[in-house]
């Protein structure tokens, strides 16, 4: 009992020492790997896993497989032919061939034979022509029920084809509209972190002039009060930090959802610089045709078209041609309201440049004075003729100037993937 006891504690001794190993690799399992991006990589990893682009991709997996089902349907089918009728003996000679030892019998009964032989003739001639109207009846019904079932099938195969174009035209939007969604999602995390550096400077400023507060509050030229404002202003400004930084993590969480990258890894962004599209689109024309919806909007009228011609061709259905009719008329009135709903937003797309254009040029003309004013400021500072505390605050509101500028060409720079999509098909 002893020994059992004792080898029952050699064994938990081994497993406690065991249990740190354990507990390391556990936690490097959940560490997660570091993934350095690209622009090219991001571009591919949004089309790829995006959410609404994986669904996609499912039901264009479903229309295929639709369409396939209903073409290999169609093969089947085949063509319908006319059945065979097997006739009946007729003449006296066939008829003679059937009678066993025909040629054995004498004259007399061969007359008596070739007599009932012939009303055989005649009975089977009238038979031949009730089996040849049963077939041709079976014919014209059957050869009804085939074109029907083939126009059944005709319909399926034109349905599919059109769900699988529509399929593939969405599946291409998505995929467009996801590149911009991770692309726009990096520009607002690399903002967030602009942010951060001029809460950071904003904190940096505060806590200077926090502390020239307090020593003139030393020496009685402040006040109480004034020395609590200055120490709340340094908190506020550390709150907006931490409340910007909590904000980045949840930006940044968003973007690997985006791009299918698990959260405990470690992303390194590409930079600003390197971002920039190989092929500019910021001078061409966007063209209205080329847009998916505009495509998808004429494959539905072309489709309801096909069908219209069906039913005029093969059905003669009246109701179902005045029907059809109707929808042609109505998916052109609504292809002409897309039409013009794209025309808008190739409006609000120039429209939203040229503000951004506008603000960036105030902002540069703005910092070339204040630049300049700076340089003045700093002759003026080596004469005696200004204080630090003034040449600080040009310095201040000159770096303040330079976040701001720095965003707004991040904003360009977001609206320039914009045009890109576009250009490609897909007005954001």
């Amino acid at each position: 009992m002893r020994n059992v006891y004792a080898f029952g504690c050699i064994v938990l001794l081994l497993f406690m020492l065991q249990l740190p190993t354990l507990t390391a690799a556990s936690a490097d399992t959940k560490k997660g790997e570091t993934i350095s991006l690209t622009r090219e990589k991001m571009l591919e990893l949004a089309a790829k896993n995006y959410m609404s682009v994986q669904q996609q991709n499912l039901q264009l997996q479903l229309d295929a497989a639709q369409l396939r089902y209903s073409e290999e349907q169609r093969k089947k089918q085949g063509e319908y032919s006319r059945p065979i009728v097997n006739k009946l003996p007729t003449t006296i000679e066939e008829l003679r061939k059937l009678v066993p030892d025909y040629d054995s019998l004498t004259d007399q009964e061969k007359q008596e034979t070739d007599s009932v032989l012939m009303i055989q003739a005649m009975i089977n001639a009238s038979m031949n022509s009730m089996l040849e109207a049963q077939a041709e009846y079976q014919y014209t019904l059957g050869v009804q029920q085939w074109s029907m079932q083939m126009n059944t099938l005709d319909e399926e195969i034109r349905n599919s084809n059109y769900n699988l174009k529509l399929s593939r035209l969405e599946k291409e939007k998505l995929e467009l509209l996801a590149q911009l969604y991770a692309i726009q999602s990096y520009y607002e995390i690399i903002e967030l972190q602009i942010d951060i550096q001029s809460a950071e400077f904003e904190i940096q400023t505060a806590g200077a002039a926090a502390k020239d507060t307090e020593k003139l509050y030393r020496y009685g030229l402040a006040t109480k009060k004034e020395v609590d404002q200055a120490n709340q202003s340094v908190d506020l400004y550390k709150r907006n930090r931490d409340s910007l930084e909590l904000q980045l993590l949840e930006k940044m969480k968003l973007f690997k959802q985006i791009l299918g990258i698990n959260n405990e890894d470690t992303v390194i962004l590409p930079t600003v610089e390197a971002m920039k599209q190989t092929n500019s689109y910021e001078e061409t024309k966007i063209d209205i045709m080329k847009q998916i919806d505009h495509i998808k909007a004429e494959e539905t009228i072309n489709y309801v078209k096909s069908r219209l011609e069906a039913a005029k061709t093969k059905t003669n259905d009246q109701p179902l041609e005045d029907y059809l009719h109707t929808v042609v008329v109505v998916e052109t009135e609504k292809k002409a309201i897309i039409d013009q709903w794209l025309e808008q937003k190739v409006d609000s797309l120039q429209s939203e440049q040229k503000n951004i254009k506008q603000t960036m040029k105030e902002l540069e003309n703005e910092h070339t004075l204040l630049a300049a004013k700076l340089g003045d400021d700093k002759k003026l500072l080596s004469s005696g003729s200004i204080s630090v505390r003034e040449l600080e605050i040009t310095s201040n509101e000159l770096k303040r100037l330079e976040f701001k500028l720095e965003k707004s060409r991040l904003q360009y720079a977001l609206w320039q993937e914009k045009k890109r999509i576009a250009v490609l098909g897909v007005l954001p």
